[in-house]
């Protein structure tokens, strides 16, 4: 459904930058307007992580959440000005303290895979329109996305990959869910003060990638 969607808006795009006679402010707004139906395709924000955090606790036993993101690409009119396209960056709210909260729950592990492939839709799109290299450039705003749901992965304990190869990354998820080790101990003058508690977790000899949670609220 996105993908149809997105390819939709980007022949709207390529109607407004092949009209005759449309110029100026009234071309640089009529873009700007189809350009930002395109990053609502791709919103995401704190209030859905909370909510699965609370469905999640609601279910009993170990929870593994995967996280895939393919990398994200618009199409940018090159007669947009600098001030334009900072007006597409949109803030994703997202507080790691509230995170670490609301999945602090040990039973919970989140896993980022991150898909560095291009898009078939925007191939599709290079290849099927009439967009003229002089006029668009395709843009990569992936890195709003990428910094939330790896600190997420990083809060739990997940794994962070990336890859253009998707059976490595499918592998590296399964891989991730069914080996780990549970370790149990006794913090020392342990106070319930409501603080977030860091935890590091070492191992001896230098060929071992450790991952872990980050830590625990003392409640």
């Amino acid at each position: 459904m996105g993908s149809a969607d997105y390819r939709s808006l980007c022949r709207d795009l390529e109607k407004v930058l092949n009209t005759e006679g449309l110029e100026g402010e009234l071309k640089k707004f009529m873009a700007m307007e189809i350009l930002r139906k395109l990053k609502e395709l791709k919103y995401f924000d704190q209030s859905k992580l909370l909510e699965l955090s609370d469905n999640l606790k609601q279910i009993k036993g170990r929870k593994n959440i995967f996280l895939f993101h393919q990398k994200e690409i618009l199409p940018i009119p090159t007669f947009l000005l600098p001030g334009d396209i900072l007006d597409l960056q949109k803030d994703i709210f997202f507080d790691v303290e509230t995170i670490k909260r609301a999945f602090s729950d040990p039973l919970i592990s989140s896993h980022f895979l991150f898909v560095t492939k291009t898009p078939m839709y925007v191939l599709d799109i290079t290849r099927g329109t009439s967009f003229e290299t002089s006029e668009i450039q395709m843009k990569d705003y992936s890195a709003e996305i990428f910094s939330a749901f790896s600190e997420m992965a990083k809060a739990t304990g997940g794994l962070t990959e990336s890859s253009a190869n998707l059976q490595f990354l499918f592998e590296k998820a399964v891989d991730a869910s069914e080996n780990y080790y549970i370790l149990y101990y006794s913090p020392s003058n342990y106070k319930k003060d409501g603080k977030f508690k860091s935890i590091k977790v070492k191992v001896r000899g230098k060929n071992f990638r450790v991952t872990h949670r980050a830590g625990y609220f003392a409640n």
